[in-house]
């Protein structure tokens, strides 16, 4: 259950970081107009830059359709809240 999805998300971070050379933050916000999920909530996304460009990452072991919509959302909010151009 959630302990093997932790694990899972940790082991593919790791991978990232190891194997492709990438550097995964965490990132996290107030979400305070609601934007991800209808109402305030705090909000996390992976982060990582490479090649100069920002890539953002959601890891999970099984993906629903409503997962999809969920992350572009994280992604708009990301891109309010920061500008799109920054990972912090």
């Amino acid at each position: 259950g959630i302990i093997a999805e932790a694990a899972f998300r940790e082991s593919l971070r790791g991978l990232l970081e190891k194997e492709l050379g990438f550097k995964v933050e965490k990132w996290r916000t107030h979400d305070e107009a609601g934007t991800v999920y209808g109402y305030p909530s705090e909000v996390y996304i992976d982060v990582t830059v490479s090649n100069g460009k920002l890539i953002l990452i959601e890891v999970s072991s099984h993906v629903k359709a409503s997962d999809i919509l969920q992350f572009i959302r994280k992604a708009k909010l990301y891109e309010e809240k920061t500008g799109g151009d920054q990972t912090s």
